[in-house]
């Protein structure tokens, strides 16, 4: 029984965070602090991705278009084959990291609701042990099943949040190189 009551706060902690459906294009999202980008703010809106210095104290914006030009500080930049194919792929990481997040977001919040009705399950359980025919052992038997069902689920959506990380690695590296390739990258302090 511990363990389901443990489901039960992990299902009451999903469902208190808000996710909203959105098409890619016309959405706003923010990463925030990637672990291996921790002074920048990366955020995808509408097919574009804005790169912007994370503390107060630093000034400018990178933008990369939904057709992989390049500015930074609103001037676009020209780039020779090599370094537009970095773009490209740093443009390309963004957006799937996005929609992996989203598509994250979504399974998680359908597990929660899951553990709601787990929730639910476990209180008509306690008025079933009323009867005669059932007692705590077949209330904690089903409720273990329905758990193990949610468990299998949530360390799916895990495996998938792996290849977020893996995603957020190549972007790490991309970033790195764009910022030693790119003169009007590496002149700012931040990026």
């Amino acid at each position: 029984m511990r363990r389901v009551g443990l489901y039960m706060l992990v299902v009451f902690f999903s469902l208190c965070s808000t996710i909203s459906a959105h098409n890619d294009d016309d959405c706003c999202h923010s990463f925030g602090d990637l672990n291996c980008i921790d002074h920048v703010s990366i955020d995808y809106h509408r097919g574009s991705v804005f790169i912007n210095p994370k503390y107060d104290d630093e000034e400018g914006e990178v933008e990369i278009m939904r057709d992989y030009e390049l500015y930074v500080n609103g001037k676009k930049v020209e780039l020779n084959d090599e370094q537009q194919d970095w773009v490209m792929d740093y443009h390309e990481l963004v957006r799937d990291i996005y929609r992996e997040a989203m598509d994250i977001g979504w399974e998680g919040a359908k597990i929660g609701v899951k553990g709601a009705a787990l929730g639910l399950k476990a209180v008509v359980g306690v008025v079933r042990l009323l009867s005669p025919d059932y007692d705590e052992e077949d209330l904690e038997r089903d409720l273990e099943y329905e758990a193990e069902k949610i468990e299998i689920e949530a360390e799916e959506l895990e495996e998938f949040a792996e290849e977020i990380e893996e995603m957020a690695e190549d972007l790490e590296y991309t970033h790195k190189l764009m910022r030693r390739e790119i003169k009007q990258l590496d002149r700012l302090r931040w990026f």
